[in-house]
């Protein structure tokens, strides 16, 4: 069949199959635009490409495709759908990959997320509870000991960390044992020296006496009466030397219990004001109330030898002592502060020393006793001084974590 367009209109020149023109006639506009918009093609006309036509000049022929073609034309219409959608898939390959990959990551994701979170805890805890350990250490408790046990690096690093609260507590024992027998001996010498010092005027005075009555002198009587008056004396120094040591020596048992250390506090304040209304006596307790555990009769004894010191430290017109207390992280610290002269350079080492004092009639004991009770709390006494006056400190555990509620010396 051999045709042309005469406008839109198809107009036959030969005309060798009706078929053919049927099938020319019903895909005449597609034919049409195909040739207007490709040069050189063929356009077949059917589902199975039984028709191909070609376009020479103006003309048009249209025959039946041959068989061989038709099968490769089908294959290749085929492969060209293929290659179409292809083409339409890749657009999607890569953006629905991205989202695919970013959809199963977040589950990936959190469960590392949650693996790591679980590893880091069984590193971490155990080694907060190390650390913990060693801060409750450093504070003064050496019974504690970390409970972990796992068959790792962290459990023999556990494992070390409770030798050494063990050794320590035992080392700490030894040195508390090495103390008291130093103590003891410093305190023998002490006492022997100051019991030399009565003996000496007895002895003086008895062999006196013995001398005036073996040679009958004449003042025998005024010899007698003044040498025993002597001895007396120095008996009664001895005696209360000796009454002061057996203090020292044997404080009663110490019972500690958890109370409100500002009602003690509150309790001396009242006492001391009262005894000493002459006294300017101010206090700065920084808190309302503080649970300390401490034995009350003890630590008043401590403020009630630090007080009186402070009082009787005072200068001509400054009858005034400053008491503060306040808590600092986990301890508290109570403090007298006095107007006095302050201590001496040279004896500023030999405050906590047992009989020692700058008072005539002191024995010297006190602050021995006070340093004594301070340390069995596990707490801390020192002082610091100037012109102006001098300020002491206790330190004391709020939480008593060494000793038991009862101990026994």
């Amino acid at each position: 069949v051999v045709f042309y367009y005469s406008g839109n209109r198809v107009t036959f020149i030969k005309n060798e199959s009706s078929e053919i023109s049927e099938k020319i006639l019903e895909s005449a506009n597609n034919i049409k635009s195909f040739f207007d918009n490709q040069e050189e093609k063929i356009f077949h006309v059917g589902d199975a490409f039984q028709i191909s036509v070609v376009r020479r000049n103006n003309l048009y022929f249209a025959e039946y495709t041959k068989r061989n073609l038709t099968d490769a034309c089908q294959s290749l219409k085929k492969n060209a759908d293929t290659l179409q959608r292809l083409r339409i898939l890749k657009r999607y390959i890569f953006p629905v990959s991205i989202i695919s990959v970013f959809i199963l990551s977040i589950p990936i994701l959190i469960g590392v997320f949650f693996v790591s979170l679980s590893v880091a805890k069984s590193i971490t805890i155990p080694i907060e509870e190390i650390a913990r350990g060693i801060k409750i250490i450093a504070d003064g408790n050496l019974d504690y000991k970390v409970a972990i046990k796992t068959h790792d690096e962290i459990g023999d690093l556990a494992y070390h960390y409770n030798s050494m609260a063990t050794k320590l507590k035992q080392a700490y024992q030894q040195i508390k044992r090495m103390e008291r027998i130093e103590a003891w001996q410093e305190m023998a010498r002490r006492l022997a020296h100051e019991v030399k010092n009565p003996l000496t005027p007895i002895k003086l005075s008895a062999e006196r006496l013995l001398y005036a009555y073996e040679f009958k002198t004449e003042e025998f009587a005024e010899i007698l009466k003044k040498t025993t008056s002597t001895i007396i004396d120095e008996t009664k120094r001895l005696e209360n030397l000796v009454n002061e040591f057996s203090k020292f020596a044997r404080l009663p048992s110490m019972k500690i219990e958890r109370k409100n250390i500002k009602n003690t506090l509150q309790e001396l304040l009242d006492f001391f004001r009262t005894a000493y209304p002459d006294y300017k006596i101010e206090d700065q307790i920084l808190f309302d109330e503080l649970y300390v555990d401490y034995d009350e009769n003890q630590i008043k004894q401590v403020i009630i030898n630090l007080m009186k010191n402070a009082l009787e430290a005072y200068l001509d017109g400054d009858k005034w002592v400053l008491i503060s207390a306040e808590k600092r992280e986990n301890n508290l610290v109570i403090s007298i502060l006095d107007k006095g002269p302050g201590i001496p350079v040279d004896i500023q080492d030999k405050i906590f020393e047992p009989y020692f004092s700058t008072k005539k009639q002191g024995v010297g004991i006190g602050l021995a006793i006070a340093e004594r009770i301070i340390s069995e709390h596990n707490g801390n006494i020192w002082f610091e001084t100037g012109e102006g006056g001098s300020i002491f400190f206790v330190e004391l555990p709020i939480r008593n974590t060494q000793n038991l509620y009862t101990v026994e010396r």
